[in-house]
């Protein structure tokens, strides 16, 4: 018996055959590869759990994690120092961030970045955060600009993160230095 498929269900199909697509491009069907579309498929999940209920479950991190310790077999996986520190201090970074702001940044949030961490390494780590907030700030102007939301909602990050996270494991070097250029060479 065949059962109607949501709008959802198929944009996410889409959007996971797009990025195993390009990512197979980008490395060639190897273990890397392998890895980036399973953090890919848990990251959609995350993004699509978070936009609906402002909630990451810790399954998402705990998954995360496994990657990280099955990529210490994947000879293009970043050093352990650069996952510890990717891992340090972007959660860090969140979790003092959630201090100051008295829970403004959800714990699903640092979680995510604190095991992306452990996977991405420190550069692609940091690069993801900053896109993340980024995105999700320009996004929040828009809808500030056309009143539908004000300054006190709200906002799931894991969609913003998640989008940045796939930039970044793609293309991170390059946008590093595209960012760097910026300042390096005026």
């Amino acid at each position: 018996m065949f059962h109607k498929l949501s709008r959802k269900s198929i944009a996410a199909g889409l959007i996971l055959a797009f990025c195993y697509v390009l990512c197979f491009f980008r490395f060639g069907f190897c273990l890397h590869f392998l890895l980036l579309c399973l953090f890919y498929s848990i990251l959609l999940f995350a993004a699509i759990v978070d936009f609906d209920s402002m909630y990451i479950p810790d399954s998402v991190h705990f998954v995360i994690l496994l990657l990280a310790v099955l990529s210490f077999f994947d000879p293009l996986s970043p050093s352990l120092m650069s996952r510890l520190m990717g891992a340090v201090t972007a959660g860090g970074f969140l979790m003092l961030l959630s201090l100051i702001s008295h829970g403004g940044v959800g714990f699903g949030d640092i979680k995510l970045l604190f095991s992306a961490g452990f996977l991405l390494g420190f550069s692609k780590n940091i690069m993801s955060l900053l896109l993340g907030y980024s995105l999700a700030g320009s996004f929040c102007v828009f809808l500030l600009f056309f009143q539908k939301l004000d300054r006190k909602t709200a906002i799931p990050m894991a969609p913003f993160f998640a989008i940045s996270f796939f930039l970044c494991s793609l293309w991170g070097d390059a946008i590093l230095m595209w960012y760097l250029g910026f300042f390096l060479y005026p």
